[in-house]
């Protein structure tokens, strides 16, 4: 039996690749997203959420009723 042709050695190849770095690659992503979860989450609760939901509550009415 023959080598295989160059196409079906480069197929093989990016296989190979793929499964030795997709575990690195996911864990690297999910390492990210937790981290920008955690930064979010915590400037939320830095921030005072009822007293922004409010202010954009009366904005709102503020603007429905023509004040500005």
């Amino acid at each position: 039996m023959g080598r295989p042709s160059r196409a079906v050695r480069s197929a093989r190849d990016r296989w190979f690749r793929q499964k030795r770095f997709n575990p690195v690659l996911a864990r690297l992503f999910a390492a990210v997203r937790g981290l920008v979860l955690d930064i979010s989450i915590h400037i939320l609760q830095r921030l005072n959420i009822k007293r922004l939901i409010r202010g954009c509550a009366l904005s709102y009415a503020n603007s429905y009723n023509g004040q500005n």
